[in-house]
């Protein structure tokens, strides 16, 4: 195992070195099956080190949501600087999420598994970084569809909301991935891109500011 790091080079090092174990371990199976111990031993650390960086094996993954939500805005970016109208943005979102499947498969986890064993303060810190990664989508959204000020990031909760559903359904277990094989329930399958393209055009051409509900 490595020396403790004691530099802030240093410990930057070893917090990229998790997280990329973390990236390599979930290439290779589900969530749930990654141990915290498998990722340790991917980075040539003891298992106990994990947590100087990260108190809990969800904190680690919302890291690696973060980059690789990071690498999938340099993509989208010059192709949404392109687009004239909502089936543009849709377009984008569907042809670049495709190229993206850690991502996809996190968006899927986001809510119901990735946000569930967090402190108050690092779901902050969280929410804070996303809006600061999202904010050029953001603008670009509002300009193409022509939506008020702060509406661009009201369509991209709208539209994490779906793409945490349609996640989940595009990527089953593979029990049901066998049965969906089957033809009398083929219909049920759900193909992610084409569904994000369907569903982003529609809300974007008929876009309603949501309603704050009333007393």
């Amino acid at each position: 195992m490595g020396r403790r790091a004691r530099s802030p080079a240093a410990k930057d090092a070893r917090r990229q070195a998790l997280v990329h174990a973390a990236a390599e371990v979930f290439g290779e199976r589900r969530y749930a099956a990654v141990s915290m111990a498998e990722i340790a031993r991917r980075a040539g650390v003891a298992k106990g080190t994990t947590y100087l960086y990260f108190p809990t094996k969800e904190t680690l993954f919302l890291d690696l949501f973060l980059r690789r939500l990071g690498e999938w805005i340099e993509e989208i970016m010059p192709p949404l600087r392109e687009a004239k109208t909502p089936s543009d943005i849709a377009d984008a979102f569907a042809d670049t999420l495709g190229n993206h499947e850690q991502l996809v498969r996190l968006i899927g986890l986001l809510h119901g598994t990735l946000e569930q064993n967090v402190e108050a303060e690092d779901a902050l810190n969280f929410k804070r970084q996303l809006i600061s990664h999202l904010a050029p989508v953001a603008m670009a959204i509002e300009f193409v569809a022509k939506l008020p000020p702060n509406d661009g990031v009201r369509a991209l909760v709208q539209i994490q909301a779906m793409a945490v559903g349609i996640a989940q359904m595009a990527f089953p277990t593979p029990a049901v991935s066998k049965a969906l094989e089957d033809e009398g329930v083929a219909m049920m399958r759900v193909d992610f891109c084409s569904t994000m393209r369907h569903t982003i055009g529609a809300l974007l051409r008929g876009w309603r500011p949501p309603t704050t509900p009333t007393a």
